[in-house]
Parts: structure tokens; sequence; C-alpha cells
């Protein structure tokens, strides 16, 4: 038999539950503030994914079509005055490689064109830090 446990809520019960809206909503406020610039960026013909690296930076690429083809990663470290090595590749071939430093936000962003090939676009990225060893990979498929 399941029996319930009723106790009142007391004024450190009301703090711990305030402490925790506010932690939620500092998260969000956050995760918000780091997506709304890339947000801003996005292309109408452009294909975009996001995702973290082995540490706490996150990645962005986008690939969009217009005259050719333009690749563009972008990094958002946190941490200024860092190093990263950032190799591209279009169809499975380095088209650019690259050292790209953090700015004083700690973000960067390489961006390339190269001509369009026909068929399905694949594109891929690998960076990292020259400091740290963090790295981060992505990659996206897309088909006119």
């Amino acid at each position: 038999m399941l029996r319930a446990r009723w106790r009142p809520v007391t004024k450190g019960d009301a703090m711990r539950q305030c402490f925790r809206v506010a932690a939620a909503v500092s998260v969000a406020l956050v995760a918000f503030a780091v997506a709304r610039p890339s947000l801003a960026q996005e292309e109408r013909n452009a294909v975009n994914a996001r995702g973290l690296c082995t540490g706490h930076t996150i990645w962005e690429m986008a690939m969009a079509t217009d005259i050719g083809i333009e690749f563009e990663v972008h990094l958002e470290t946190g941490v200024p005055d860092h190093t990263w090595t950032v190799v591209m590749k279009y169809h499975h071939h380095v088209v650019s490689e690259s050292e790209a430093v953090t700015e004083e936000d700690g973000g960067f962003e390489v961006k390339i064109m190269r001509p369009n090939l026909p068929g399905l676009d694949q594109f891929a990225f690998d960076t990292r830090d020259t400091l740290t060893g963090e790295s981060c990979h992505g990659w996206l498929e897309a088909e006119e």
C-alpha cells in the first residue's frame, strides 16, 4: 500500500524553488543569446547545422548556393585569443586549410566560395584548438 506523506511548505522550500526557476531562466537566456546572432545570419538558400565540440565550444556550419556554393564555419568558444586549425571539405576533398584566432568575444568564422558541383552537396569540417586540443567535427548534405 502506498502512503503519501505531507509536509508544510517552508520558507526554505520557496527559496529553493525560486532559485531553480531563476537558474532555468538564466540558462534559457544564455541559450537564446548564443543562438540569436546565428539565426539572424541564416540565408534563404542555406542548409545549417549546429553542435557541440569535445569541450564547451558550440559550432555552426552553413552551406548556401547562389552563384557558386558558399561554406561557413562559426565557433563560439567564449575564450579570446585561441588559435584553431580549420579544415573544410567538399565532396570528401579538402578545399580549405587555415588557422583562425578567436576574437574578443571568443568566436570566429571562416567562409569560402567554390563552384557548385552537380548532385548531392556534402560539406564537412574539422577544427582543433592548438592550445587545449579541443576539437570539433561537423558535416551536412543538401540536394538542390
